[in-house]
């Protein structure tokens, strides 16, 4: 479901790091920022504080990143505390991180399993497809045990389903189609 607060927001900084040259930069500062917030339960709390002004924690977020952001990070994530919408910064990391793959060519593709597929899995799939496609290659693994084994690639506005999930349904319809055509 598209989500257009996010996006909009993404395509802000996105029109920004364009004008400015820093794409790869802001990708990276957005990935500090989202690491270093992750890490900090104390810090994810008080950023979510209600309690807390907006202008205390736009200071905070100043103090903590001013050596690894640029202003205009820096700025970015004030006006998203200042529009009360902090809780969304994951999503709008996620849309800039889109549009920067986008940007540089690389194939987006989501891997869906009944569990997290392994290290190895996941390389061995990236080396795979990089070699088909002929271009550099993201993985976001999905996780979804209504697939209850195999894989489902979804590869642009194509997918590639080989999940147990989908072989049970063909079976079922076949038997169906059968039991339609005997006639007792």
């Amino acid at each position: 479901m598209p989500d257009s607060v996010a996006e909009n927001y993404a395509a802000a900084l996105f029109e920004t790091a364009v004008d400015k040259n820093r794409i790869e930069a802001y990708m990276q500062q957005l990935q500090t920022v989202m690491e270093t917030v992750s890490a900090s339960s104390d810090l994810f709390k008080a950023l979510m504080n209600p309690i807390i002004s907006m202008d205390e924690k736009a200071r905070a977020v100043r103090r903590i990143f001013s050596d690894t952001c640029d202003e205009e990070i820096i700025r970015f994530i004030g006006i998203i505390i200042k529009n009360r919408r902090l809780s969304r910064l994951g999503d709008i990391v996620k849309q800039y991180a889109h549009l920067y793959r986008r940007h540089a060519g690389i194939l987006e593709v989501r891997a869906v399993a009944a569990r997290p597929l392994n290290p190895d899995i996941m390389a061995m799939l990236k080396g795979q497809l990089e070699k088909t496609y002929g271009k550099s290659v993201y993985i976001e693994n999905i996780v979804d045990p209504s697939i209850i084994g195999g894989l489902r690639l979804e590869i642009g506005g194509r997918t590639i389903d080989r999940s147990i999930a989908s072989r049970l349904s063909a079976i079922k319809s076949a038997a169906r189609r059968l039991a339609a055509n005997i006639s007792v």
